[in-house]
């Protein structure tokens, strides 16, 4: 064999061995391209799925709100009993010592039910003039229930009429009453109850009377 047919043997042998490194590395390219291509798809479908559920969310708590507004509404002032649908008197008339108790009558005179709560106004007046003497009613510490009149019901609340003759004349500077002007709770409009026999004192530092909550 000729030494120069060898060599060209050779030649074509490391040509074809290049062409082989060549194509495989050409293909592992591809693999590679193939393979981030599926992971963006499955990376963007996830995130449209995320996207769809939101709008179910957002709309149940945005019902949840409005339901629990519209459960909680204020009570209106339209029931409260006002003075002239009432008839206010007094009863019970009773003596203790050293003073007068008596109950505040309250009847509900108007054609709807109507409520009362708290305490009543209550102060002694002048002969004649209506003219309020001394200091009004303290309000004992009891409970102030919400009390409710169908037409023709009634409630009270308790009234203490202390003597004006249990305290020092100088002190007390005692004057003849002619009767109460009474406030039912929550009303500016009064009335006016007659009551025999009443002094009171005109120093307002002294206080007669006491009253207790409408349905105490």
């Amino acid at each position: 064999m000729k030494p120069h047919t060898l060599m060209r043997q050779t030649l074509t042998i490391g040509s074809l061995s290049g062409l082989l490194v060549l194509s495989a590395c050409t293909d592992s390219g591809s693999s590679t391209s193939s393979s981030t291509e599926t992971s963006v798809e499955t990376s963007v479908s996830g995130s449209v799925s995320t996207a769809v559920e939101t709008p179910i969310e957002t709309s149940t708590i945005s019902e949840t709100v409005t339901t629990t507004v519209s459960s909680d509404q204020p009570p209106t002032e339209s029931t409260r009993c006002a003075t002239a649908d009432l008839e206010i008197s007094l009863s019970g008339q009773q003596g203790a010592a050293g003073s007068t108790l008596v109950d505040v009558n309250f009847s509900n005179l108007g054609a709807t039910d109507c409520t009362l709560q708290g305490f009543p106004g209550v102060s002694l007046v002048g002969l004649g003039n209506g003219t309020q003497i001394g200091a009004p009613a303290s309000r004992e510490q009891t409970d102030s229930p919400t009390i409710t009149l169908q037409p023709g019901e009634s409630t009270i609340a308790a009234l203490r009429i202390s003597r004006a003759e249990n305290y020092d004349p100088a002190l007390c500077a005692p004057k003849p009453a002619d009767g109460l002007r009474v406030y039912p709770p929550g009303d500016t409009a009064s009335a006016f109850l007659h009551m025999d026999g009443l002094q009171g004192c005109s120093n307002e530092e002294v206080e007669l009377l006491s009253v207790k909550a409408v349905g105490a």
